[in-house]
């Protein structure tokens, strides 16, 4: 139960701290974040499996 009031308690800050922020500074932390998802993606994704997403795209 603790748990769950911490991470909902982290939600809410997170949120509140995002719709705080400029624009510019809203698409940079969005640009940021697809950047590195992009990055983990090449490295950890094996080229048979994205080969398999690239056929069904």
């Amino acid at each position: 139960m603790k748990g769950g009031i911490i991470l909902a308690t982290l939600a809410a800050f997170a949120y509140y701290k995002y719709s705080k922020l400029s624009e510019n500074k809203k698409r940079d932390l969005v640009n940021n974040l697809k950047q590195r998802g992009q990055k983990l993606y090449d490295q950890y994704i094996p080229e048979n499996v994205k080969n398999k997403f690239a056929e069904n795209a």
